[in-house]
Parts: structure tokens; sequence; C-alpha cells
């Protein structure tokens, strides 16, 4: 690590607003010598320590190459690993250099005059300019003593503000506040839901009758009566006389 290349990568080098390109060099730095030369760190490693994707750290190198800011080193370098082993060519790291000697760009300051800045004025309390003008200021609240003539711009026909609290009535909740929506079973006729129970028990079903069976047995309670409509869900003949049909 040196402390000159890592320098220059934070403040010297020309890559403008380009944050992650900077990121870059400072981990280039991070692994250069005095010189800035023979850096071969791989692609994860930088992806690892800088939490970016493969293709933005190619991208990056790319153009830090193209701008001349880094530049391919002795490729030698990066032959074998560190235990001294071969790598074969296709997995082998780029090495690359540090180009410390570019230009860097120039900041631009921000043009300053040879009259300085004049005081602002501020508008808050001033001092008095004479001595009439430290008179204490005359408060026209309500004044002690005897005098109970109203304020001056007070109406006097307006009533006078006291401290009495106004009670307050809280609203009435509607009617049916809390009170939860009838089930079907509760909305129906009792004459319904023994149809649908009688028809549960003449079929053999151990189901509960769902909402549309208990409003169709009421519809047909209403238009047959309950005897007749008993009589057909219990297989027998209704009898004579009953419902709105009539005798058979």
């Amino acid at each position: 690590m040196s402390w000159q290349a890592t320098s220059w990568a934070l403040r010297e080098a020309p890559v403008g607003s380009n944050t992650t390109a900077r990121l870059i060099l400072v981990s280039l730095a991070d692994r250069a010598g005095v010189d800035g030369r023979n850096i071969w760190p791989s692609v994860r490693t930088l992806m690892g320590e800088l939490h970016i994707s493969d293709s933005t750290v190619r991208r990056q190198l790319a153009w830090l190459e193209d701008q001349g800011i880094i530049s391919r080193g002795d490729q030698s370098m990066a032959e074998r690993n560190a235990n001294g082993r071969s790598i074969p060519p296709q997995f082998r790291p780029v090495v690359w250099n540090l180009n410390m000697g570019v230009q860097a760009e120039p900041v631009e300051e921000a043009e300053t005059g040879t009259e300085e800045p004049r005081p602002v004025k501020m508008t808050g309390q001033e001092k008095p300019r004479n001595g009439a003008d430290s008179r204490p200021v005359k408060m026209t609240g309500q004044e002690t003593g005897n005098d109970s003539r109203p304020v001056t711009g007070d109406d006097s026909d307006l009533s006078h503000v006291t401290d009495k609290p106004i009670p307050l009535k809280p609203s009435p909740l509607p009617s049916n506040e809390g009170v939860p929506p009838k089930t079907p079973e509760e909305d129906a006729s009792p004459e319904a839901v023994r149809v649908t129970d009688a028809l549960c028990e003449s079929l053999g079903l151990q189901v509960k009758p769902r909402p549309n069976d208990i409003k169709a047995a009421d519809r047909l309670v209403r238009e047959h009566g309950i005897d007749q409509v008993l009589a057909v869900v219990n297989g027998a003949r209704p009898p004579p006389g009953t419902g709105s049909g009539g005798a058979s």
C-alpha cells in the first residue's frame, strides 16, 4: 500500500464526478507501490470490495484505460497464484499501472472581488435614537383600577369573555353502531331454516346449508307454504288443500 498512490486516487485522479471509477482507483492504489505499477486484483475481488456488479467493474476499468488514467502493465506478474502454481491464461487477472503523472482536473473557484462584503443590517430590535424613544410602551390591554370602561377599540355591546367552560355533548352514535350484520340464518324465517334442516337430514348431508340455499327455501315457503314444501322434501304427498297450489 502506498499513501502517495492512495492520495492521488482520492484527490488528483481526473475522473470528474465518476465516483465508481474513483472507488476502483482507490482499490487499485491500496495494492500499489510508490510508483503505482503492477497491480492485478481480479474482477471478483473488486466486486466483493466495492459491492458492484461484474459488468460495472469491467466497464469502469475500460473507461479508465480509455482516459489514460490506468494502463496495462507487465502481464507476466499474474502468471502464477499465491501458491506458485501456474494460472491458465483465460483465468489470469489483468495487470494494471496507475498513470499518476496525468494532469489533475482544474477546480473552478468562485471569483472574489476586492471589495469586502458589507454587513447585513438586521431587522430585529433597534437601539433608541433619542431619549424620548426609550420610554416604555403603554399596553392597550385591560387596565386595573375602578374604571369599568371597555378597552379602546372594543364594542361595548359585545358580551364579555368568561372562563366558564362550555359543556360538550358527545354526538350520539348511529343506532346500528357496533351491531354485527345478521347471518343468513338469522335473517331468514324460521320456516326456511326448518326446510333446509329437513332437506339435509333427508339427503344425509353433514354440511351446513349455504346462504343461497336458505334464501331459496325462504322463497319456496312464501310461495307454496311450509306444509307443502316439507311434504315434498320428506317424499310424501302434500296434504290436500294446503299451500297455494291446492289439492293435486
